[in-house]
């Protein structure tokens, strides 16, 4: 889990691996699940692949993928997509992250 799980103050959310912007606080989803999930990601700032399967994720069968998300501009894995609650959320590990709150 990561501090920024339940971060609620204005700001940007940034690739730890290039600062490129990558994520709106306001499209933030604050879930009890100790990761960052997002409604989407800024225009052009993620990439998307099929990641193999992680069976620390939970009871998926032997042959089911993800999606991967990670950062267009240096590739950086970010997390990934994830259905919760009926909705597709981007489901990002705070550790690739840097926040940064907006100026007050």
């Amino acid at each position: 889990s990561s501090p920024l799980w339940d971060e609620t103050r204005p700001g940007s959310y940034h690739c730890k691996g290039c600062d490129l912007y990558n994520y709106d606080g306001r499209l933030k989803v604050v879930l009890d699940k100790g990761w960052v999930f997002f409604e989407h990601c800024l225009p052009d700032s993620v990439l998307t692949a099929i990641d193999g399967v992680v069976p620390e994720y939970g009871a998926m069968s032997p042959d089911t993928a993800l999606t991967e998300v990670h950062c267009r501009r240096c590739g950086s894995h970010l997390g990934h997509l994830l259905i919760i609650g009926g909705s597709m959320l981007h489901c990002i590990n705070g550790a690739s992250l840097v926040f940064k709150p907006d100026a007050t």
